[in-house]
């Protein structure tokens, strides 16, 4: 199965993503925030992303292997995993990157009366299981 898949969409994962997206009949406005997501928009959408970009890039920037975790541990597992699977690390100034996703996040919380601490797995889990009952 997966042979068939890279067969279909390649190795991009966000290329495959936004392929599946176009296919299920994602409208333009879905399939533009998908192109919001990943390591490599962060500058773009820090610099003239609308609110809604900047909230699916720091949405995906706070997701770890294993549960939500802080936009700096994701920045450090990314280049991790990236190093892992490249032998290199990203052709990226990390510091200015870490940088310009704090402005990304303090841009969004300015808006709420939340802080970027109180999103975590067990206040996101329950609403996540109650998502997988939604018919789209």
């Amino acid at each position: 199965m997966q042979g068939n898949f890279i067969q279909k969409y390649g190795t991009d994962e966000h290329f495959a993503t936004r392929e599946i997206a176009s296919e299920l009949g994602s409208d333009d406005i879905t399939l533009h925030l998908l192109d919001s997501i990943g390591f490599s928009k962060i500058p773009s959408v820090r610099k003239k992303g609308s609110m809604d970009d900047k909230v699916v890039l720091y949405s995906d920037m706070r997701v770890g292997p294993f549960g939500i975790i802080s936009i700096d541990e994701r920045i450090d597992e990314g280049v991790r995993r990236r190093g892992q699977a490249n032998n290199k690390t990203y052709d990226f100034d990390v510091k200015e990157w870490r940088i310009f996703l704090h402005e990304v996040e303090a841009d969004i919380f300015s808006t709420t009366d939340i802080t970027p601490g109180y999103i975590t797995d067990e206040r996101v889990f329950p609403i996540i299981e109650e998502l997988k009952h939604w018919k789209l």
